[in-house]
């Protein structure tokens, strides 16, 4: 029974630190999945900002159009 409760001590032990380096592993991916995901959204973000943009171009292109084809 004694060899037993030591085999099942130190398969115990060998599982905690195998959960250890798993869980460390989880926040690394877990961060790297953060870092994309907050690239990705400030991409967005420019891309929302740069198509406002087009359109603003685009309006003051047509106000001056309209200008220039009076005088």
């Amino acid at each position: 029974a004694y060899i037993n409760q030591h085999r099942l001590n130190s398969e115990f032990k060998e599982l905690v630190s195998q959960l250890h380096i798993y869980q460390n592993h989880v926040n690394l991916w877990l961060k790297m999945v953060t870092d994309i995901r907050s690239s990705l959204k400030e991409l967005g973000d420019v891309e929302c900002w740069s198509m406002k943009m087009e359109e603003d171009a685009m309006l003051i292109d047509h106000c001056l159009q309209t200008v220039l084809s009076r005088y």
